[in-house]
């Protein structure tokens, strides 16, 4: 019994080890690594951008050539900020925009992020038609609400921005 109780408790130990280490790896690799997981991290913002308060909710940094747009929210804190290639869109509130249903785009990926210990959703695809041809979108809950942070740019080398946008997410205690 003593001999069966230790091969199982090392077995669960090995687990644990062996899914802590894909976890780690899975957090370096890109975007397109169906089902791995991100963990947002210290923010290193990049020189010049800005923070961006999402009312008394939330915080991120954007670009600094990204503009406020003026918008009518109806029910939920919504903004809009524009720059030269890209778009940042967030939005928080009781629902959240249903992301299964970009799965039918072209390059669409899915991964869990966690942000301050909360598990997000991060999607990207690309946009067939339109201005925008990569977006990339995540959206986290928070107090019986969520966040949807949706970054719509012209090419993939700008939605490189979205990862620093996503890292410097920062909730506000409640």
């Amino acid at each position: 019994m003593a001999a069966r109780l230790r091969v199982t408790a090392f077995r669960v130990v090995a687990t644990c080890l062996a899914a802590l280490a894909a976890a780690a790896m899975s957090c370096s690799g890109p975007l397109h690594d169906r089902g791995s997981t991100v963990t947002t991290s210290t923010p290193s913002v990049p020189e010049g951008w800005r923070r961006v308060e999402i009312d008394a909710v939330a915080s991120l940094a954007a670009p600094p050539d990204m503009v406020a747009q003026s918008v009518q929210p109806i029910d939920s804190i919504f903004g809009i900020l524009r720059g030269e290639h890209d778009e940042l869109v967030y939005d928080y509130g009781r629902y959240g925009e249903d992301l299964s249903s970009y799965a039918d785009q072209a390059g669409f990926s899915s991964r869990s992020r966690d942000v301050e210990g909360r598990q997000g959703r991060e999607v990207s695809f690309r946009m067939q038609g339109g201005s925008w041809n990569i977006v990339r979108i995540l959206q986290v809950p928070d107090r019986g609400k969520v966040l949807t942070i949706r970054m719509s740019c012209t090419d993939e080398e700008t939605c490189r921005s979205a990862d620093a946008v996503f890292d410097s997410l920062r909730f506000a205690p409640p």
